[in-house]
C-alpha cells in the first residue's frame, strides 16, 4: 500500500523544518527490497513509526494527521532518506511532562526495524531543536551512582555491564540459575524481563 500521499512531502526543506523548530529530524542510509519502490518504502517507513496502520481507521482525525512522520528528502542513488517526526508525537514523562529518550528511540529506530519492504535501514544523524533538547528528562542515575550501587570506587569504578537472560518466558530456575552464574563470573547486573 503506497502512503506517500499522507506520509512524505518533498516540498519541506530541511532549512524551514531546523528554523519551525517543530520536528525531530532524522536521516537514514535506507534500500528497500528488490521491487519496492524507493519513495514507498520510505513513506511506510515513516507511516510504520508514527501514526500508520495496514487500514484506514475511523478514528483518524485532523490531530492524528497532524503527528505524522513525514518524508522530506529521498536519494536513491546514496540511499538517503529523511524523515520529519513532530514533537508532538513523542511520548512525555507523567510526572514531569519533559521529553523521554526511550519515546525518541522507540519511534525513529524501534517499530520500523525488520519490515518486509526494507532490506536494511540505519539511522545516520538527526536534529533535535534547542527547546525539544532542553526538555529531555535524562537518565535517573548516572554512572556515579551506579558505582556506588555496585560497591565501587566512586572517583573511577570502571565499565559496568549488564544483560537480559533469554528466553525471558518458560527457563526453568537450574537453566536461569546456570545463565546468570555464568554471566555474574565477569558482568555486573540481570535485568529481568
Amino acid at each position: 500500500m503506497d502512503q506517500s500521499a499522507r506520509y512524505a512531502d518533498l516540498s519541506l526543506t530541511e532549512e524551514e523544518l531546523i528554523a519551525g523548530g517543530k520536528h525531530i529530524l532524522c536521516a537514514y542510509t535506507m534500500k528497500p527490497k528488490a521491487g519496492h519502490d524507493y519513495l514507498a518504502s520510505a513513506a511506510h517507513f515513516a507511516a510504520e513509526s508514527s501514526t500508520g496502520t495496514n487500514v484506514e481507521v475511523s478514528t483518524t482525525d485532523d490531530f492524528t494527521r497532524g503527528v505524522d512522520a513525514l518524508v522530506y528528502h529521498v536519494d536513491e542513488a546514496t540511499e538517503d532518506m529523511r524523515i520529519a517526526y513532530p514533537l508532538d508525537l513523542f511520548d512525555r514523562n507523567m510526572t514531569d511532562g519533559r521529553m523521554m529518550l526511550v519515546s525518541f528511540l522507540t519511534l525513529t529506530i524501534g517499530n520500523n526495524q525488520g519490515m518486509g519492504d526494507i532490506e536494511y535501514a540505519k539511522m545516520v544523524d538527526f536534529y533535535v531543536p534547542p527547546e525539544a533538547l532542553r526538555q529531555f528528562d535524562g537518565p535517573a542515575m548516572n554512572i556515579v551512582d551506579m558505582w556506588r550501587i555496585l560497591d565501587r570506587p566512586i572517583d573511577n569504578g570502571g565499565y559496568v555491564s549488564g544483560t537480559i537472560i533469554k528466553p525471558k518466558l518458560g527457563l526453568r530456575p537450574e537453566p536461569f540459575a546456570e545463565a546468570a552464574y555464568q554471566f555474574w563470573l565477569g558482568g555486573d547486573f540481570i535485568k529481568n524481563d
